[in-house]
């Protein structure tokens, strides 16, 4: 079985590499350092959750505005500039979010919002080209294997990412004879991380144009698959809704409610990431064996028993489990999920079908961070983690029914590739 793996990867091409490359380091530094350390940030600054909630729902938005422009070009303009374009506004509005402290007071939450918003964008941009790139410049055979080393590789870098992000606030606040209740040592770090987005750009920009690209708004011959792209559409707002309260407020919580150090919150959010590195590894064969369909909608169904834990125990090993067990299961459905929902519809409408997931997935983690902060002030953690495992739950079981019977979409297999 290892050599058969083995095998597959040497039909990757340099574009294949590259891509990953691209997509490892800026998803593993953006949200194993900013992912991590964003919030804390934020409220050392003086904010509070419903505040960061608000600036995780634009975020959400500008990531759903993002997909949404990167389906209207994909069809025109070359994938691989617009994944340079997009991490390159990551990279800027990361890097430029981050020195909100030296921001007038004033103008400090409209100057966090708005950069907040360029990255989230750009990355929305990135990530809503990737997918379809890569199923322009891999072998067919090997689509699996290509999209299940995808899933492997941010969490590899993420985890990297996280234990920095875990460790070097102390080291900056004590070269800095500041404490960690000090926004400094977090901007420092923040600013680091962020500047990792250059190496993506760079990598693209080594890539060669990917072939097969509709130019020139040349339409194809086959209609808009509006059933298959609207039932994907609402699985993915569902999933990333979700998933959402643990992304945006699990850090937070650990930090507020439960009095964890920050390099604990970096530690569990590190073996998160390297706990997701071996279920991403074996996506492909366990989609070999028991399909794509029993994979994504089992995966789905235990993550949401998995998130179970951090909403009715109050102990920082609860919410870990809970965020390696969910982050395991999200890298083990998303690579097989992926290829499923790219391979419903024909090739020039891979870029459309990209861009409605991921303009579900920032809308439903939008609608989550909004809802996050009041629920929290509200009815407190408990209650948000609730209305997260319950959304996964509902996630699952729409997956099931929809796609439970064949549908016509799948039937015909409409892909030209």
């Amino acid at each position: 079985m290892a050599l058969a793996y083995i095998g597959h990867l040497r039909r990757f091409n340099r574009n294949v590499w590259l891509a990953l490359l691209a997509w490892a380091i800026g998803l593993g530094g953006f949200f194993g350092i900013v992912g991590v350390l964003f919030n804390l940030y934020l409220l050392r600054l003086g904010y509070g959750t419903e505040w960061i909630g608000l600036v995780s729902a634009a975020g959400g938005l500008a990531f759903a505005a993002g997909s949404v422009l990167a389906g209207a070009l994909g069809r025109r303009y070359s994938l691989r500039r617009m994944m340079m374009a997009g991490m390159s506004f990551n990279f800027l509005g990361s890097t430029l979010a981050a020195q909100a402290e030296l921001a007038p007071e004033n103008w400090r939450p409209l100057w966090i919002m708005l950069m907040m918003v360029g990255s989230y964008a750009g990355l929305g941009l990135f990530i809503a080209s990737v997918a379809p790139f890569l199923m322009h410049v891999s072998d067919p055979d090997a689509r699996d294997h290509v999209f299940s080393v995808m899933g492997a590789g941010s969490p590899l870098a993420a985890f990297l990412a996280s234990l920095l992000a875990g460790a070097l606030p102390a080291h900056v606040a004590s070269a800095l004879r500041l404490t960690l209740n000090d926004p400094a040592p977090f901007r420092w770090v923040l600013t680091g991380g962020a500047l990792l987005q250059v190496v993506p750009v760079l990598a693209l920009w080594l890539a060669r144009e990917e072939q097969h690209q509709v130019r020139n708004g040349v339409e194809g011959r086959s209609p808009f698959p509006l059933a298959a792209i609207a039932a994907v559409t609402v699985i993915t707002l569902l999933r990333w809704a979700g998933i959402g309260p643990m992304q945006s407020f699990l850090n937070v919580y650990m930090d507020r409610s439960l009095g964890v150090s920050t390099a604990l919150i970096g530690s569990q959010a590190a073996l998160a990431q390297l706990a997701s590195i071996p279920a991403a590894l074996t996506a492909a064969v366990l989609a070999a064996r028991w399909g794509r369909f029993t994979v994504v909608s089992a995966g789905v169904l235990v993550a949401a028993i998995c998130t179970l834990p951090v909403a009715l125990v109050s102990h920082w090993a609860a919410a870990a489990f809970s965020n390696a067990a969910v982050m395991s299961l999200f890298a083990l459905t998303s690579p097989v999920y992926a290829v499923y929902q790219q391979e419903l519809v024909p090739r020039e409408w891979q870029p459309a079908m990209s861009a409605a997931s991921g303009m579900a997935s920032g809308l439903g983690a939008a609608a989550l961070a909004t809802a996050g902060g009041f629920l929290i002030h509200g009815l407190g953690y408990e209650t948000l983690f609730l209305v997260s495992a319950a959304l996964t739950l509902a996630c699952a079981l729409v997956f099931w029914a929809y796609f439970r019977v064949p549908r016509g979409e799948l039937a015909r297999r409409a892909v030209d590739g």
